[in-house]
């Protein structure tokens, strides 16, 4: 590495403003990155595809284990980037085949989790020593950095979550409600809740785009943070001022030398014979220039120095940080970062207060749960009411007068009440109908279903459609309920 060639100012600089800097050069040289950098991503997921084209979670599993292979290529086109060394794709892509073996196995093994492992990648690839001494030269390396790059990977990597979940939700809201799955989401039912194969895939598809675009950014943080811990440590820029004085001096002296060259020396004769007049003359000039205002060295100086001169303090202050707009700054970031203090602190707050609902409501339910297990409480509301002599009877007047939901409401409430009773069958009251469908396929007798599915069919056209069933319908359904129930009772 030739320190003259760099393209970036040589100077020491803070540990987050190498990061910053990182940021920098991916905007000044993305076309020379972002090219061959989505050449070796989409080639890879592509082939993950083609072979676990069934299995998106153990596609996502691969990429993301193998993905510092592929961030080799970055620090490959960078490091020769700011050398003033501008790679072509293929250039680009052949030197990191070239540079494919090198630390493969360290680098997806043992420092595969490492919080430095941006850091760690110049020092193995770039400069090529054996283990022994590149495993001596990191921590000497990292000297003076002050775990910033612990810090940046676990700020990169909650930035990248949030992109990632933010973008998702974000697609998400663009589909169609239509093909959204009906999963029935419920906290104490997780496993037999399961997401479509397709939506699996978008996830995959969003963490893939969220990768390819912003890793860059983190191995560029860590390579800029290396030349920064290289000035600071081998004196890059005091070699460079070195070398510049040592410059100037080399074209100053060959042009003193050329001067001398130049002039013709006088003689000796021409000399002796200047006129003595002259000689006077100038003496007296320079006597009136020594004896002028501007060489005169005489002067008394009278001053007060006051210790605590507190107007003047404050005028400087006042001078200084209006002078200088880095003061602003920093008291704008300082508002910023109160101003997320304290919203972190509130969403703390409120995720606090609807945990506790949350579990009151949980505790409710178990101990609701617990209560409906106990075949004591087995009888529910609907089984406690005061039902007609004749249930039958009284829904076919009901649905002659007219009071259509009236009576297809006695024929759906007894129907409870009477599996309910008779085949220990318990309908909470906050059961909708579907789920009072699903109870009764699986624990009543298999005869009961036809009826109870006609039932539901009509009662949900009345009470959400306003369609009313026809007579015949009607007259079916009672039919099915006396088949139903009366022949119960009477082989009971």
């Amino acid at each position: 590495m030739d320190p003259s060639k760099l393209e970036i100012e040589v100077r020491s600089r803070e540990v987050w403003e190498s990061f910053d800097l990182g940021t920098k050069l991916i905007q000044e040289y993305w076309n020379l990155i972002y090219k061959p950098w989505l050449i070796i991503c989409l080639s890879w997921v592509l082939l993950l595809f083609l072979i676990f084209n069934q299995q998106p979670t153990i596609v996502s599993l691969i990429f993301w284990w193998t993905f510092p292979i592929a961030e080799r290529i970055v620090l490959l086109i960078l490091s020769r980037a700011v050398f003033s060394n501008h790679l072509s794709t293929k250039e680009s892509l052949y030197l990191w085949v070239k540079n494919l073996g090198k630390g493969i196995f360290g680098t997806l093994l043992f420092y595969r989790l490492s919080s430095i492992r941006s850091f760690r990648m110049p020092v193995e690839i770039l400069e090529g020593s054996e283990r022994s001494k590149r495993e001596s030269r990191i921590p000497r390396m990292l000297q003076g950095t002050n775990s910033g790059m612990s810090y940046f990977t676990i700020l990169f990597a909650h930035l990248e979550g949030l992109i990632y979940v933010g973008l998702f939700f974000i697609i998400l809201s663009f589909i169609p409600q239509a093909l959204m799955p009906e999963s029935k989401f419920q906290l104490h039912n997780l496993d037999e809740f399961e997401l479509p194969m397709w939506i699996n895939w978008m996830m995959n598809g969003v963490y893939f785009i969220t990768i390819i675009i912003f890793r860059p950014f983190y191995v560029a943080g860590g390579f800029c943070l290396y030349l920064r811990q290289r000035i600071v440590h081998e004196g890059w820029d005091i070699e460079l001022c070195f070398r510049s004085i040592g410059k100037r001096a080399l074209q100053a002296s060959a042009l003193i030398l050329i001067c001398l060259l130049s002039n013709n020396r006088l003689e000796a004769e021409e000399i002796q014979h200047v006129p003595a007049g002259l000689e006077a003359f100038t003496q007296d000039i320079a006597d009136d220039i020594l004896a002028s205002k501007d060489f005169e060295h005489k002067k008394v100086t009278t001053r007060r120095l006051k210790l605590f001169d507190n107007k003047d303090t404050d005028r400087n202050n006042r001078t200084s940080h209006s002078s200088n707009p880095s003061i602003f700054i920093l008291f704008l970031a300082s508002i910023v970062k109160w101003v997320f203090i304290i919203f972190i602190v509130i969403c703390f707050v409120t995720l606090l207060i609807q945990s506790h609902q949350f579990a009151k409501l949980e505790i409710k339910r178990l101990e609701e749960e617990r209560l409906d297990s106990d075949p004591t409480r087995k009888l529910n509301a609907i089984q406690q009411e005061d039902w007609p002599e004749d249930i039958l009877q009284a829904a076919q007047h009901s649905y002659a007068n007219g009071e259509i939901r009236e009576a297809l409401s006695l024929l759906y409430r007894s129907s409870l009440a009477q599996m309910g009773g008779r085949y220990s069958i318990y309908f909470p009251g906050s059961y909708t109908e579907d789920e009072c469908l699903d109870v009764v396929s699986k624990t009543a007798p298999q005869h009961l279903l036809p009826y109870f599915k006609n039932m539901l069919h009509c009662w949900t056209y009345l009470a959400y459609g306003h369609q009313s069933p026809s007579e015949s319908h009607f007259h079916v359904l009672c039919e099915q309920w006396k088949e139903c129930f009366t022949k119960d009772e009477h082989e009971s």
